[in-house]
C-alpha cells in the first residue's frame, strides 16, 4: 500500500509517540481498502485490539496487559521456562539432528505464554493451529474468511475459560481480565481481544527472536563458545543485541491524523506512516558498526521492542524465554552447527518477521 517510510533512528523515536499519529486504520480513509481489498475488511471487533487503539482506551487496556509481564512476574516463570526448555532438548538430544523452530522455539514460547495468559495444557495445540492460520500474511478473500473463522473460534474458546478463572483466581492474564470484566471495567470483547493479542504476539515474537539469535550465533562459533559458560549479564546483553541486529519487529504502522513536519518534509493527514524500526536499528548515527553482531554493545538503545506508549508489554518475559532457550541449547548440544547450505526459509506473519526453520546437527547425547 502507498505509505510514508520513516527510517532514521532519531526520526523513528520522535514519531513513535507523536500525538498526530494514530494506530487506528480508520484514519487512513479508503487507502487500505484500495490497497488490500478484502484484507481491509477484517472483523469490526478487531478495533478493540491493543494494536489498533489510541489513548485513553489503549492506556486503559495496556495496564492489564503489562501487569502479568513485569520483570518481577517474568522472573517467577524462570523455573517453568528452564524445565520446558530442558524437556524439549531431552527429546532431540539422542537424535543428533533437529529443526530448532518446531522442536524448540515455537513449543517453548507456546508453553510459557499459555501459562502466563491462563490457557490450560490441553489448549496448547489449539493455539498452535490458530497461529498457523491467523498469522499468514495473505489478503485474498478465502484467507480472510479463514482468519475470521479462527478469530471467532479463539473468542469462543477464551470465553469458555472465564468461569474457571472466576472460580480459581490467580496471577494469569485471564484471571486479571475476568476480575475487571466482573467489575465492569472491561467489556467481554475487550477482554477476549486483549487476551488473544497478547497470546498470539507473545508466542510468535520470542520464537522468532530465538530463531534469529541461534542462526546469528551459529554463524559466529566464537560467540557460541563464549555464551555456553557466560554469566547472566553477558547472556542478557547478547539477547539485547540479537533483538537489535535481527529482531522480529521490523516496522510499526501508524496513520496520520493531521499534517506532520519531519525534517522539513510534510506528511499529509490521512495516510499510512511506517516507522521502520528494523532500519533504524542499523542507523550508523545511533549505533557504531551497526551491521556487526556485538554482544557487548553498550549502550544499546534499540527499538526492537518498539518505543513510546506502544512498546511491547511482554518484553521482559520475551527476553527471559530467549536467554533461557539460547543458553540451554548451546550448553546441552555439543558441536551444534547449521545443517543447511542456504538461508533458512522465512516465516512472515502479521506480527513478526522471522525464519520458519532452523535445521541443525550436533553430537547425539544418550
Amino acid at each position: 500500500m502507498p505509505a510514508w517510510l520513516v527510517t532514521r533512528y532519531a526520526d523513528v523515536v520522535a514519531m513513535a509517540g507523536h500525538p498526530d499519529l494514530s494506530c487506528d486504520p480508520v484514519h487512513a480513509g479508503d487507502t487500505l481498502e484500495r490497497a488490500l481489498g478484502p484484507a481491509a475488511r477484517a472483523r469490526p471487533d478487531l478495533r478493540s485490539s491493543l494494536l489498533t487503539l489510541d489513548p485513553p482506551d489503549h492506556t486503559r487496556l495496556r495496564a492489564y496487559a503489562v501487569a502479568p509481564f513485569t520483570p518481577r512476574r517474568s522472573e517467577q516463570h524462570q523455573g517453568l521456562i528452564s524445565a520446558a526448555a530442558d524437556a524439549l532438548i531431552d527429546k532431540i538430544a539422542p537424535t543428533g539432528r533437529a529443526d530448532l523452530m518446531p522442536d524448540l522455539a515455537l513449543p517453548l514460547s507456546t508453553t510459557v505464554l499459555c501459562e502466563a495468559v491462563g490457557v490450560p495444557r490441553d489448549g496448547h495445540s489449539l493455539v498452535r493451529r490458530w497461529l498457523d492460520t491467523a498469522l499468514l500474511p495473505t489478503a485474498d478473500a478465502a484467507s480472510i474468511r479463514a482468519l475470521n473463522a479462527v478469530l471467532t473460534e479463539v473468542d469462543d474458546y477464551l470465553v469458555t475459560l472465564l468461569p474457571h478463572h472466576r472460580a480459581n483466581p490467580g496471577p494469569s492474564l485471564l484471571s486479571r481480565l475476568v476480575r475487571a470484566l466482573d467489575a465492569g471495567a472491561l467489556t467481554r470483547t475487550e477482554a477476549t481481544e486483549l487476551a488473544a493479542t497478547v497470546l498470539f504476539a507473545g508466542v510468535e515474537a520470542p520464537a522468532a527472536v530465538i530463531g534469529a539469535g541461534l542462526l546469528a550465533l551459529l554463524q559466529h562459533p566464537d560467540l557460541c563458545a563464549r555464551l555456553r559458560t557466560a554469566p547472566r549479564a553477558v547472556l542478557d546483553s547478547a539477547v539485547e543485541e540479537i533483538v537489535r541486529h535481527g529482531g522480529p519487529i521490523e516496522a510499526l504502522t501508524r496513520y496520520s491524523t493531521a499534517p506532520i513536519d519531519v525534517d522539513g518534509l510534510e506528511i499529509p493527514a490521512g495516510v499510512p506512516v511506517i516507522l521502520c524500526t528494523g532500519v533504524a536499528n542499523h542507523d550508523p548515527s545511533a549505533f557504531t558498526h551497526p551491521d556487526r553482531l556485538d554482544i557487548d554493545r553498550t549502550p544499546n538503545p534499540h527499538l526492537g521492542f518498539g518505543h513510546g506508549p506502544h512498546r511491547c508489554p511482554g518484553a521482559s518475559l520475551g527476553r527471559l524465554i530467549t536467554a533461557t532457550a539460547i543458553h540451554t541449547t548451546l550448553r546441552r548440544l555439543p558441536e551444534l552447527a547449521l545443517d543447511t547450505p542456504t538461508a533458512p526459509r522465512q516465516r512472515n506473519s502479521v506480527f513478526v518477521h522471522g525464519i520458519a526453520e532452523l535445521p541443525v546437527t550436533f553430537d547425539a547425547q544418550p
